[in-house]
């Protein structure tokens, strides 16, 4: 369970994908590939939705509200005395490293007009013609991706509310006896480079 707050109510809710995660640069974690294979990564790049688009103005999708004094949620949030259906993160193909149309497609969903021009206007950018923003995008990041000891042509780009991304040595297989909690990549390749962050100016 986890909190959500609008004014001085707490309402409880059970949706992982609805918390507030946050990651940071050099963040290890556990990640699912698209084989389905559990493997340690490394956090490259951190950024967030107003980075890379330009948004209706106005409240923000996914944020609460009061109304007549009432908290009003967004119909994905689910309460103790009305249960609701959660709605589940999109399953999202890999996105890789140099792909930004791809990246920018993690944050919007088709639009019920084929001919819808709102994002594209604000964004001056005719590929956005017939999409929208999606109503989950509050809070979220879009990392990058590095598996440790994997090239990197294997880097992606994800949403920080996917269904793939776990915490550290939770889902990863590793060895009980190893003292430290280093990442350590199943698979060698002796010419990868490191993945050691260390700087904003490292060729990653």
């Amino acid at each position: 369970f986890f909190m959500m707050e609008c004014g001085s109510n707490k309402i409880s809710a059970t949706a992982p994908f609805l918390a507030k995660r946050k990651f940071y640069k050099g963040q290890w974690l556990d990640l699912r590939d698209t084989v389905n294979q559990w493997l340690e990564a490394t956090v490259v790049e951190v950024i967030v939705p107003d980075d890379i688009l330009v948004r209706k103005s106005g409240i923000t999708a996914g944020t609460s509200t009061k109304v007549n004094g009432e908290c009003n949620f967004p119909s994905s949030t689910t309460t103790a005395s009305a249960p609701k259906r959660v709605k589940r993160p999109a399953m999202d193909p890999a996105v890789g490293a140099n792909d930004h149309k791809g990246r920018l497609r993690l944050l919007l969903e088709e639009s019920e007009e084929e001919s819808d021009r709102t994002l594209s206007e604000l964004n001056n950018n005719d590929d956005l013609i017939g999409w929208k923003e999606r109503d989950n995008n509050a809070n979220v990041q879009i990392l990058l991706v590095h598996y440790n000891g994997w090239p990197h042509r294997w880097d992606e780009w994800i949403r920080s509310d996917s269904e793939r991304i776990r915490p550290f040595r939770t889902r990863s297989k590793h060895e009980p006896s190893r003292g430290f909690l280093s990442p350590s990549p199943d698979a060698t390749f002796h010419s990868a480079p490191t993945t050691f962050v260390t700087s904003d100016d490292d060729n990653i």
